[in-house]
């Protein structure tokens, strides 16, 4: 794998964990496509599991609003891309608060115009406090 390749995936990871970790729209516009969508794996209910982007977006700004801290931490991750296609696999600690989550995030991502962005995000929460 190109080490220039993998650091750009890993960087547009980095702007979501930013966007995570501020709430702000710079790093979601940064990490994301507009037409991304979030999908909890969590969810039984299809037409509950999966979100636009720009809903998950308020939802994370709104808790940042309301005074409640949230971090998303990495503890590993996996990079595999074949040309403009990419997934990152990141087992995470996620502070919401006083809660605690572990999970594992799939990211899959494109490249379009030399930049990488988000195009979907599955998560599956494991376990929390």
């Amino acid at each position: 794998m190109d080490s220039k390749e993998v650091e750009a995936l890993l960087a547009t990871v980095d702007y979501y964990l930013k966007a995570i970790k501020t709430g702000e729209e710079k790093w979601f516009d940064k990490a994301f496509y507009p037409d991304s969508v979030v999908i909890n794996a969590n969810e039984d209910d299809a037409t509950k599991s999966n979100i636009p982007i720009q809903d998950f977006v308020k939802r994370i700004q709104k808790r940042h609003h309301e005074g409640v801290a949230t971090e998303e931490i990495p503890l590993g991750y996996t990079v595999s891309y074949v040309g403009n296609v990419g997934n990152i696999r990141l087992d995470f600690e996620l502070i919401v608060g006083d809660q605690t989550l572990w999970g594992t995030d799939y990211f899959n991502l494109v490249k379009r115009g030399g930049s990488w962005k988000i195009s979907q995000k599955i998560y599956y929460v494991t376990h929390s406090n």
